[in-house]
């Protein structure tokens, strides 16, 4: 009977590790370290077994899943935002923009991504350049930047770096109002006025111009997914746009009352050299169109953009 007791006492401190690693980065970070050693042939037998262990607590876990990505990342994921079902599902966030930059992609590149959410696309950024790869990730939200971290750590991207910060006009102290919906925390905005009766959190607010000045940074793309911020968020690059020349910018817009105007940002960008493309569902430039509903654009700078590639099947 001993042996029993025992893979039951395994099973039941693997739970407990799994419902603390919850709250605790540090331990989601070893947990899934834990779940990734059960796929490697080369984790010892006794590691490979508490991993199992691990793995099938953790899978139980009400809150959190880990994602394998098409492209071969893994995405620590929070079931509590619909959102990263579709991850979780298919293997794919937002498939025009995951065939973007598998087209645009190259090797070495600089990438910095404004409002990373959970690290999706900064990962998939690290693994597409290879080992010269750097990127740049800024998520303000507590919970959120939590789990970019860890999958920072978990893809092993040793050039990709998470700064828990927002980006704005200035460097400031400001307040994210926190999503009012549930099932959607990257809703939150640092537009103020939105989210009314959601609680708020201060975070840290960076100049892109100081902070690539500081990193000595000459980005060839930046991803901007901000929630209405847009602008502000330009006005604080506007020296990255005239001196280091980002060659593309793919940025949300539209949205609503609550954010700027497409036009805005269009407008914005013309002055900086900026053409907008539309992209197919496979990350295709086609013609832009503004729309009042949010839509990704890429921005190219003075050009149409590269050639078409052959895209794998996103949809």
């Amino acid at each position: 009977m001993a042996p029993i007791r025992l893979h039951a006492r395994r099973r039941e401190v693997a739970q407990r590790a799994a419902d603390r690693a919850a709250t605790l980065p540090v331990g989601l970070w070893i947990l899934t370290r834990a779940v990734a050693a059960t796929s490697a042939a080369s984790t010892p037998a006794p590691i490979r077994a508490a991993a199992l262990h691990l793995r099938s607590a953790f899978v139980r876990s009400p809150r959190l899943a880990l994602a394998r990505t098409r492209h071969e990342t893994l995405m620590l994921v929070d079931l509590s935002d619909w959102r990263h079902h579709e991850l979780l599902a298919r293997g794919v966030y937002e498939p025009h923009v995951t065939g973007l930059l598998q087209r645009i992609s190259n090797p070495g590149w600089t990438v910095i991504d404004v409002g990373a959410n959970v690290g999706y696309f900064a990962a998939l950024a690290s693994h597409l350049g290879g080992a010269g790869a750097t990127v740049h990730a800024f998520e303000p939200h507590p919970q959120i930047v939590a789990l970019a971290e860890i999958n920072a750590r978990l893809n092993d991207g040793e050039g990709f770096t998470v700064v828990q910060a927002a980006c704005g006009a200035r460097t400031d102290r400001l307040g994210l109002h926190l999503a009012s919906i549930p099932g959607n925390i990257g809703d939150s905005t640092l537009v103020s006025g939105t989210n009314p009766g959601s609680a708020s959190v201060d975070v840290d607010v960076v100049r892109l111009d100081e902070y690539c000045r500081i990193h000595d940074l000459c980005p060839d793309l930046v991803k901007i997914d901000v929630e209405g911020f847009e602008l502000q968020v330009l006005e604080g690059m506007a020296n990255l746009l005239r001196e280091r020349v980002p060659a593309y910018l793919v940025i949300e817009v539209g949205g609503g009352p609550d954010r700027p105007s497409a036009c805005l940002v269009v407008d914005l960008l013309a002055g900086y050299g900026y053409e907008p493309q539309g992209l197919t569902d496979t990350g295709e430039f086609v013609s832009y169109v503004e729309r009042v509903e949010l839509q990704d654009v890429c921005f190219v700078r003075g050009a149409n953009g590269p050639p078409a590639q052959a895209n794998p099947d996103l949809s």
